[in-house]
């Protein structure tokens, strides 16, 4: 875990020196208005950790001319002055902070970047797209956040944490709770009380 968590603060180094980021789900763009000494430094210490990862290298571009570049250019100036971006594929990093064998794992690099993805997750809808079942177990990994909260089958925790102790709790079932509510929607709904409990 601890190559990941040295990944997680080059990030915040880095943070600084980015005028735009954008923390999705599956992914973090990062956008610099200028490539400098210091930037190409905590870019390099990005590429690097992730190295030592073992996983796939992140995209950095540069905006005006759309080139792609990597470490090796990162060593010399020939694109300083030159506005970048950084996109990063969150889903192998995450699947170092797994804390359950069959679960689905999110990392978000900023509580302001969770909060934003929160804004606009409808928890009653059917799961689509890049969005997580949470009718299953799903832990959700915060950089900066400060306490781990979790119910039988969402965890929510900073990147480092342990597991957070979770109490038995009886709740319906949610094939019984389709059989008493019924709903006139476009979409599909459902409610998983055992998705969404934090006790």
């Amino acid at each position: 875990m601890y190559p990941v968590l040295d990944l997680l603060q080059a990030i915040d180094d880095l943070r600084p020196h980015a005028s735009q980021e954008i923390d999705e789900g599956l992914r973090l763009i990062m956008e610099g208005d200028e490539l400098s000494a210091s930037v190409r430094e905590r870019l390099l210490s990005v590429f690097n950790h992730i190295e030592r990862l073992g996983i796939e290298s992140p995209m950095l571009k540069i905006v005006d001319t759309g080139d792609t570049i990597d470490a090796e250019d990162l060593s010399t100036s020939d694109f300083d002055g030159e506005p970048w971006r950084l996109i990063l594929g969150k889903t192998p990093i995450a699947g170092r902070l797994r804390a359950r064998g069959d679960e689905t794992t999110l990392l978000f690099f900023s509580v302001n970047g969770f909060q934003q993805w929160l804004i606009n997750w409808d928890p009653c809808l059917y799961p689509t797209g890049n969005i997580p079942d949470f009718a299953k177990p799903v832990t959700i990994r915060v950089q900066g956040l400060s306490q781990s909260v979790g119910g039988p089958l969402l965890w929510v925790m900073p990147p480092g944490a342990p597991c957070p102790s979770v109490e038995t709790i009886s709740l319906p079932e949610s094939k019984d709770v389709h059989g008493l509510i019924h709903t006139n929607a476009t979409r599909g709904l459902r409610v998983c009380p055992m998705g969404y409990l934090n006790p």
